[in-house]
């Protein structure tokens, strides 16, 4: 399965919403804190450096920065190009397009 990987510099009170994918994520936190959650919004739990989420295909998952600093994730998609879908209301698209970097497609 191709993949696609990348770094994601998220500003403070950035938040992905509720969203799914047609396939497996993986994120690892390398510095910074929020919360995420996988299902209901209101399952939280606290994330910071080390943290790692796994979503299999088609679960509703999303993460926010609740720290003062920019929180910075790696993340790994189970397919070479990125598709989500889901209600983040709170997703400024400014900053997707401005704070997301890909490292490597394979």
């Amino acid at each position: 399965t191709p993949v696609r990987v990348e770094i994601q510099i998220s500003p403070p009170g950035y938040s992905t919403g509720t969203l799914l994918h047609p396939y497996m994520e993986i994120i690892t936190v390398i510095e910074g804190v929020g919360e995420a959650w996988i299902g209901a919004e209101d399952n939280l739990t606290a994330i910071g450096p080390g943290t790692t989420i796994v979503t299999t295909a088609n679960t509703p998952n999303g993460f926010r920065n609740t720290g003062d600093t920019p929180m910075r994730s790696y993340g790994v998609h189970a397919s070479p190009t990125r598709t989500h879908f889901g209600t983040n209301t709170h997703l400024r698209p400014e900053w997707h397009r401005a704070t997301s970097q890909r490292l490597n497609w394979f």
